[in-house]
């Protein structure tokens, strides 16, 4: 269940990604001759892109179909995508290469991340709802291990080099994850993001229990303002599980935290200094959208 919902945040995530394409070509085309716009696309995302050393960190490379991300517009031309490698799965066309930056140089490292998710040997992409996930994980006692500084994770998908009958091309992409210290006074607005980067390694390693209990326990005790991505988080896993009174509950909660934390940030802020941007939450529409359902009112 939770997985759906991850996958979900990945998809939104994609609707403003415009890096990580490369040329590509299907068979019996010249190269070159298909928009960038009709192949697949990879991604990567991290369950927190600022990492806090003692807290879990998942890893995640996704292939989409491009109508995922893309109007169906500008992707008319794009049909199903398979990727049929010869031998185990699709991954072994893909590579990851991970950098840490220090003294301003980029140095190639290994993170000891494990790898938990199932693959299927063929990959067909064929409509906007179709994508794979690979995911890999570092628990807390790992992570602990780490230099703080910012890693540099590149991956590549080469379907090139390997006549396979599927699809023919190279992908890369790259996300950046910068791992910082633990914070000795457990600031509140790290409350949720530690909240979220353990329901997300509980849910990646198959305990979905835990990881919708680390929520429940953080939820009652965090300070207003702090916790709308939380609740709306805990929102999306009611109403997955069909409780969409629940759902309502926590996304009009998140609506109105969110409300708190922007006038917190105008009553902070100084003279001469850019008033916080607003535009309408997807709290606020989600609410609305389920009180109609449900015929609750605020």
């Amino acid at each position: 269940m939770i997985q759906n919902i991850t996958k979900t945040a990945l998809f939104l995530m994609l609707l403003g990604l415009h890096g990580g394409r490369a040329q590509a070509s299907m068979p019996g085309e010249p190269q070159g001759t298909r928009s960038p716009e009709t192949n697949p696309e990879l991604i990567i995302e991290f369950n927190t892109a600022h990492l806090r050393k003692g807290w879990p960190l998942v890893l995640s490379i996704g292939l989409f179909q491009p109508r995922a991300v893309t109007t169906e517009e500008q992707v008319r031309s794009a049909g199903a995508f398979v990727i049929n490698p010869p031998r185990e799965g699709w991954e072994e066309h893909l590579s990851i290469e991970i950098l840490f930056r220090q003294n301003r140089k980029n140095e190639q490292t290994h993170l000891p991340l494990q790898k938990i998710s199932i693959r299927p040997r063929q990959l067909t992409l064929s409509s906007d709802k179709s994508s794979l996930l690979l995911r890999y994980v570092l628990p807390p006692e790992e992570t602990a291990k780490l230099a703080t500084g910012k890693y540099f994770v590149n991956a590549k998908l080469d379907t090139a080099r390997v006549a396979t009958g599927g699809w023919t091309g190279t992908l890369n992409t790259s996300q950046v994850l910068s791992v910082e210290e633990p914070s000795l006074d457990q600031p509140a607005n790290e409350g949720c993001p530690r909240a979220l980067a353990n329901s997300d390694y509980f849910d990646a390693i198959g305990n979905p229990e835990k990881a919708l209990t680390v929520l429940n326990e953080y939820l009652p005790a965090a300070q207003p303002g702090t916790a709308a991505t939380c609740l709306n988080r805990r929102a999306m896993l009611a109403e997955a599980s069909g409780d969409l009174k629940l759902a309502r509950e926590y996304y009009c909660k998140a609506s109105a935290d969110s409300w708190v934390n922007l006038l917190a940030m105008e009553k902070s802020r100084k003279k001469g200094e850019q008033a916080p941007f607003y535009a309408r939450s997807i709290f606020s529409t989600n609410c609305e959208r389920l009180t109609d359902v449900t015929g609750k009112t605020q």
